[in-house]
């Protein structure tokens, strides 16, 4: 057919390749693994100076883990320090970080317990629904960090 202005034809239907849409649909013949993961930790600046530091996370997992929530913690001999306060996917309520995969979050931690300098702490992320231990990473205290109650 021939069209007004500058067009030269047009057809006057829908082609095979516009009227059918391949579909495939795949069934896994033995038992899947569950998705696997671990979550990588990086103090900014690769210690900490002060009371106040942040932390990036990245979730490293497998094509069908996209988001996690995870706790994140460090503690010196067994004794938790210092506690998330805010950031990327941080809630208050639960306390719980929201880990997205193939992204870098950063979230603000604030020691809550006195540390020394020259000593080392051990970041620690928890899988916030089964407790299981998904990464750590060792940072130095490069000064001391005294917490008062009372001013």
């Amino acid at each position: 057919f021939k069209a007004g202005g500058g067009l030269q034809f047009f057809h006057g239907g829908l082609s095979p390749q516009e009227l059918i849409v391949p579909v495939i649909v795949a069934t896994a013949v033995h038992e899947t693994s569950e998705p696997s993961y671990t979550v990588d930790l990086e103090v900014a600046g690769g210690r900490i100076t002060n009371a106040i530091f942040a932390v990036t996370v990245r979730l490293v997992g497998d094509l069908f883990t996209s988001e996690s929530s995870v706790r994140i913690q460090m503690v010196v001999d067994d004794t938790t320090v210092a506690k998330v306060t805010g950031g990327d996917g941080h809630d208050d309520a639960t306390e719980t970080v929201a880990a997205a995969g193939f992204e870098s979050q950063v979230v603000t931690m604030q020691i809550v317990e006195n540390v020394v300098s020259g000593s080392s702490a051990r970041l620690q992320v928890i899988d916030a629904q089964t407790g299981v231990r998904l990464g750590e990473s060792d940072v130095e205290i490069a000064a001391n960090v005294i917490v008062e109650d009372e001013l």
